[in-house]
């Protein structure tokens, strides 16, 4: 738990929906040279897929954060103002 308290230290995630549905997490907040930034997120991002599966319940957050600190590549599908955009990163 204490990984997850640092972890959340380093970024603002925030449930973002698209008229009464949920549509993933918007991130804002990002502190330089954290796990967040080195993945290529911005400030704004929503975070609405990981590897090929969606991502917007609480629930699906917590599986995401378990993604990272198992190590390998993580496929995220974002949306960074109107675009949808994929980032990979190879968490170490």
């Amino acid at each position: 738990m204490a990984n997850l308290n640092e972890l959340m230290q380093q970024v603002r995630i925030r449930p973002f929906m698209e008229g009464k549905r949920p549509a993933g997490f918007l991130v804002s907040n990002i502190k330089p040279g954290s796990l967040f930034s080195k993945m290529g997120l911005r400030n704004g991002d929503v975070i609405q897929g990981v590897n090929g599966e969606n991502i917007t319940t609480p629930d699906q957050a917590v599986e995401l954060y378990e993604s990272l600190m198992e190590g390998g590549e993580i496929a995220l599908e974002i949306k960074r103002g109107r675009r949808k955009q994929n980032l990979r990163y190879e968490v170490e």
